[in-house]
């Protein structure tokens, strides 16, 4: 069984984007005492559309013996093997631990939007990991992890 779910962060891009617009502006009307020069706005917009192109979507995948989880365009990614899988379940977690790549105290967490999880253990080779892949469809996603957990037996 085949898995794709691709989450986009509208508000991570309307954000990014007002920030560049808000530079521009910045520039246009050459604000405060020591305005913003050509040559300052130029790589500031750059970094900033760059940030946007690595973190504005996540896509989980399962294919063949891979989860795989990227953020962006795929320069920021995560693979786990199913044959280490130990176990996974849904879950709901806590809003104070954001959106994006974190550290919590159950695991790391991939997250674009939203509470739902699946939280995912296995062995990375020293010893037991959690990750946590946010989801818009967590029931569905840990079936497609179930049916590949059940196929290694």
């Amino acid at each position: 069984m085949q898995y794709r779910e691709t989450q986009i962060s509208w508000l991570f891009i309307s954000i990014m984007l007002a920030v560049v617009v808000l530079l521009y502006v910045a520039y246009a009307f050459q604000w405060g005492d020591n305005p913003m020069p050509m040559e300052g706005l130029v790589p500031l917009v750059l970094i900033n559309l760059g940030i946007g192109l690595l973190f504005y979507k996540m896509t989980t995948r399962i294919d063949g013996n891979q989860i795989r989880i990227s953020y962006g365009m795929g320069l920021v990614s995560i693979s786990i093997d199913v044959h280490r899988l130990n176990r996974c379940e849904v879950m709901r977690t806590k809003w104070w631990w954001g959106i994006g790549i974190r550290f919590t105290p159950r695991g790391m967490l991939y997250n674009i939007h939203g509470l739902d999880a699946v939280a995912i253990n296995y062995y990375n080779g020293k010893r037991d990991k959690t990750v946590m892949v946010g989801s818009s469809q967590p029931e569905k996603l840990k079936a497609a992890i179930d049916a590949h957990f059940a196929k290694r037996a």
